[in-house]
């Protein structure tokens, strides 16, 4: 059962027309996604989520372990449909899910290709450095 907020979310996403049409062909196309799709949902989320990134691993709140689960977290919310790119903003937006939740099976999978996604997402973090710089458990110049 949704709680408050994400009722609240969901009701402003689609007033502002911000679905997103969910089906078990969509999760099975986000559970067999390409390295090179995914690299362009995680490029996507750790550019627009650097700034957030960045205050909590220089302050020292979180560890590498913190930003994986942060990042995976976001891959979670494309999985259910509940955030989307904008169109023209290249944004990350929250929408609302119009369709089926993917059934035991689905989340499954899709829980077995987050285990094995940290290498991708380090990848991405160094392509991101404009020096070629590895990353060091910082993501400074995002």
């Amino acid at each position: 059962m949704e709680n408050d907020i994400w009722k609240w979310i969901h009701k402003r996403s689609e007033e502002l027309g911000a679905v997103k049409e969910v089906s078990t062909e969509y999760y099975e196309d986000m559970i067999n996604a390409s390295d090179k799709g995914l690299k362009l949902l995680l490029k996507a989320i750790l550019v627009d989520r650097a700034e957030q990134i960045n205050q909590n691993l220089f302050s020292d709140r979180w560890d590498d372990n913190d930003l994986f689960e942060f990042i995976k977290q976001f891959l979670w919310f494309f999985f259910y449909g509940e955030m989307s790119i904008n169109d023209t903003s290249f944004k990350l937006v929250f929408s609302k899910p119009v369709g089926p939740p993917p059934d035991k099976n689905l989340k499954d999978k899709f829980e077995r290709k987050l285990k094995s996604i940290e290498p991708l997402i380090v990848e991405v973090l160094e392509s991101l450095f404009e020096d070629g710089s590895k990353v060091e458990g910082r993501i400074s110049r995002i």
